[in-house]
């Protein structure tokens, strides 16, 4: 179940995939400005959970230091109170002390956030860092649309994709090299599936839509060598397959998808066997992308699949340091879902 878009007068918080995907597992948001402002684990600023003893407690924390390098402040210490009036059932009647066990609010504080999802207790509820609010902007680059495939020999087509894949690398990882500034590239995310950008900011997509053609204009001559006819690399610099849609908020965005009004479906839908079950999530490092972009682009996502949400401002920057989530995450390039099938026994 989707929980999005709850708006103060000026203010926003990101979307997340239950409670236990956006502290547990770390809370990647390729839609909903991770590389912006960081994994949602890093967002949140009080837990309250019923811990496998059946103690009920509320912890976050309250001391910091200021720490070089970082966006937050360094959490130094982590302190919680625990109800003391169980047996009361109605809310309002709560009454919060001194816990009769010595509990290591650092330590679960450490854990939860990031450390793998059921083992530490039941999440009730949380206290979020709020964001300024900004416009959503989706843009779709429609290739296909604008040249002949029927022209074109595998091989050629290789080229136009691999071109289209390796401008994706240059504009999440480095976007200078493309005159895309670090900010401007930071709003955007991608997530699984076809949709190439998700922005925040009025004319956040546009930037990204006239960055790809000037980009495409500056290897030109390298696609022509490569065999592309002219013809269709003059059809790519001059595409008119883009569309842009704009939303006030992400949770806009997802409702003007579902096919009953006013309800979102779960996604994945409930099951018994786990998604991963028959696959392998890989994370592949950043530093080696940059270094090796002629064999990321064969690899890189949708193809064959993957997840395209990492190395923005959800970087090391914005850990307070004292969570779970580890470096290969908040570096990472992005994620590959490897089909255990295809996989030898070598």
């Amino acid at each position: 179940m989707y929980f999005n878009g709850i708006h103060t007068d000026s203010y926003s918080i990101n979307q997340f995939l239950s409670l236990v995907g956006w502290t547990f597992q770390g809370g990647l948001g390729g839609t909903t400005g991770g590389r912006l402002y960081g994994f949602g684990a890093d967002q949140v600023l009080q837990l309250e959970m019923v811990l496998p003893s059946g103690q009920h407690v509320k912890f976050g924390p309250t001391e910091w230091e200021v720490s070089e390098g970082y966006d937050v402040p360094k959490t130094t210490t982590v302190a919680g109170v625990c109800r003391t009036n169980p047996d009361e059932m109605d809310e309002d009647n709560w009454l919060w002390g001194d816990c009769s066990e010595d509990i290591n609010f650092d330590d679960l504080w450490f854990a939860v956030r990031g450390g793998g999802g059921g083992t530490w207790g039941v999440i009730l509820s949380m206290h979020l860092q709020l964001h300024e609010h900004l416009p959503l902007e989706r843009l779709f680059m429609n290739l296909e649309e604008c040249i002949n495939e029927d022209e074109l020999e595998p091989s050629q087509l290789q080229s136009l994709v691999n071109a289209y894949q390796e401008f994706e690398i240059k504009a999440m990882f480095d976007p200078e090299s493309i005159n895309v500034t670090e900010g401007e590239s930071n709003a955007c995310g991608w997530p699984t599936g076809d949709a190439f950008y998700s922005c925040y900011g009025e004319g956040s997509a546009k930037v990204f839509e006239t960055a790809w053609k000037k980009y495409l204009e500056s290897i030109s001559q390298r696609l022509i060598d490569d065999g592309v006819p002219v013809d269709q690399v003059d059809a790519s610099l001059n595409c008119t397959g883009s569309v842009i849609q704009s939303f006030d908020s992400y949770a806009d965005l997802v409702l003007s998808m579902t096919p009953i009004p006013g309800k979102i479906p779960d996604s994945p839908q409930p099951m018994i066997t786990s998604t991963t079950a028959t696959s392998s999530n890989i994370i592949i490092p950043k530093k080696w992308v940059l270094e090796n972009i002629e064999t990321a682009v064969t690899y890189f996502p949708p193809a064959p699949s993957g997840y395209k949400a990492f190395a923005g401002r959800s970087t090391a920057a914005t850990s307070d340091q004292a969570n779970s989530l580890s470096l290969a995450h908040r570096d990472g390039a992005y994620m590959m879902f490897i089909d255990h099938n295809l996989v030898g026994d070598d």
